[in-house]
C-alpha cells in the first residue's frame, strides 16, 4: 500500500482518493493540516510518501518541491464551481457528497457560517494536475 499525504484544512471526498487509487493503486491516507511551509516540508521528509496532494498557496509548491523525489508524485487538485455563492437555506439540490465541497470565502470554520447563513461556494472536484519542477520553472499538468 502507498502513502498519500494530504495537506489540507478539509477531508478528500471519495471521488478525491478513487481518482488517485485508480492511477497509483491502494492508498493509506495520512492527513495534514499544518500552517507553514516549513512545517509540511519537515512532515514530507518524516513521511516519505509515494503521492502529495497540496491544497497550499501557488508559491509554496517550489519550495516544496526542491529535495523531494523525482518518483514522488506531487498533485494539486481542480475544482469547477457550480455556484459561486448560495445561502444555506438555498443549497443545492445537486450537491454531491462524494464530488463536492462547500466553501465559505469569509470563514474557514464550517460552523461559523452555517449559523450565521452567510453566502458559500458550492466546487466539485474536476480532477488533479500534476505538479513538476523543471531547472526552478514549475509545470502545472492535467493529470489523466
Amino acid at each position: 500500500m502507498k502513502k498519500l499525504l494530504w495537506i489540507s484544512r478539509h477531508e478528500p471526498n471519495k471521488t478525491q482518493i478513487s481518482q488517485i487509487v485508480n492511477k497509483i493503486g491502494e492508498v493509506e491516507v495520512i492527513g495534514l493540516n499544518k500552517s507553514t511551509k516549513e512545517e509540511i516540508k519537515k512532515y514530507i521528509s518524516i513521511i516519505k510518501p509515494d503521492c502529495i496532494v497540496a491544497i497550499i498557496p501557488r508559491t509554496w509548491f517550489s519550495y516544496l518541491l526542491y529535495g523531494v523525489p523525482k518518483s514522488t508524485i506531487f498533485l494539486k487538485p481542480k475544482c469547477k464551481t457550480v455556484h459561486p455563492g448560495e445561502s444555506r437555506e438555498e443549497l443545492c439540490k445537486d450537491f454531491n457528497l462524494d464530488s463536492d465541497i462547500l466553501l465559505d470565502p469569509k470563514y474557514k470554520r464550517w460552523e461559523e457560517y452555517i449559523t450565521r447563513g452567510d453566502k458559500i461556494i458550492h466546487l466539485r472536484h474536476s480532477g488533479y494536475e500534476r505538479v513538476i519542477l523543471v531547472e526552478r520553472t514549475l509545470l502545472f499538468i492535467n493529470w489523466k
